[in-house]
């Protein structure tokens, strides 16, 4: 009795270890679908056949904060002006506040750039430090966060000007233009391009908005 219970066991081993062979040959002479990868085991087929790529869920980070505040400039005036519908004397104070907050960003744009250039040179330098590619970092954030406050301060002297409704009005454009991270506004309601300079007279060369 233990005799043939022992062979039908080791019938059964045979029996599954041809199939697992079989399929294996199978899958081994099968053609990669197009587009898929031949070493990911996280692709697969449906029923049909068609290829289903593998889910892979990224986790970023959000933009830049400056980038929440690049209408802070001299170029958005003319924007400003038609979405909060400025009068004639907010127009003349706030195309003043602009520029006088371009000119105090000037030098803090040049540090945050000389940091930036220095942290990326850290990255890829010889025998950089674990120790100075951190610090090269920080002074990047210290540069940005410099710029950061100095525009906010910016946006809190441009809301002085306004009245409750044009406040409320600059609201909806950061929403919509102020935000890279929130979905993209539809086309055709991007802010108004700075306009070009004027070309020399006699040049052939095309002036490009900036």
């Amino acid at each position: 009795m233990l005799a043939r219970v022992l062979m039908l066991s080791l019938v059964v081993c045979v029996v599954c270890s041809c199939a697992v062979i079989g399929a294996e040959r199978e899958s081994a002479t099968s053609p990669t679908p197009a587009g898929a990868d031949p070493g990911s085991a996280s692709s697969s087929l449906t029923n049909s056949g068609a290829y289903v790529p593998p889910v892979i869920h990224l986790i970023q980070p959000a933009p830049c904060a400056l980038t929440a505040l690049r209408l802070i400039q001299p170029n958005s005036v003319t924007m400003f002006e038609a979405r909060l519908k400025l009068t004639p004397d907010q127009k003349v104070k706030v195309a003043d506040l602009l520029r006088k907050a371009e000119d105090a960003l000037k030098p803090k744009i040049e540090l945050q750039r000389a940091a930036a250039g220095k942290f990326q040179d850290s990255l890829t330098t010889k025998g950089a430090t674990e120790a100075t590619i951190i610090a090269d970092g920080q002074a990047v954030m210290a540069a940005e966060t410099a710029l950061l406050v100095e525009k906010i301060k910016t946006l809190m002297a441009l809301r002085a000007l306004l009245t409750e409704d044009q406040n409320a009005e600059l609201d909806k454009v950061f929403r919509q233009f102020g935000m890279p991270w929130r979905q993209a506004p539809p086309p055709g309601s991007q802010p108004p391009a700075s306009p070009a300079p004027p070309t020399p007279l006699g040049s052939t060369e095309t002036s490009t908005p900036r």
